[in-house]
């Protein structure tokens, strides 16, 4: 029980640090680099999040599954992690 309020602390705080970020468009490397630390907390054994990956061909964290970005502003706003825990 202890572990899952911790993820959802981290997970919370993650977040938090991606929307304080100023606006630009695209996935922004510090975006995609909190995407990659926050990845590593939850058990991925579906493989869900498997296009999750610090690769020259996935440098766009908009286009991964499971994380939504704004049409406008390009930036991440929100993240399904359901099935991850």
């Amino acid at each position: 029980m202890g572990g899952s309020k911790s993820k959802m602390v981290i997970m919370f705080v993650m977040l938090l640090i991606i929307f304080k970020s100023g606006w630009s468009e695209g996935c922004l490397d510090h975006e995609r680099f909190a995407l990659l630390r926050l990845k590593h907390f939850f058990d991925d054994t579906g493989s869900y999040l498997y296009d999750w990956a610090d690769d020259e061909g996935a440098t766009d964290c908009c286009q991964w599954e499971r994380v939504e970005c704004s049409n406008t502003t390009g930036r991440v706003t929100a993240l399904d992690l359901s099935d991850t825990y």
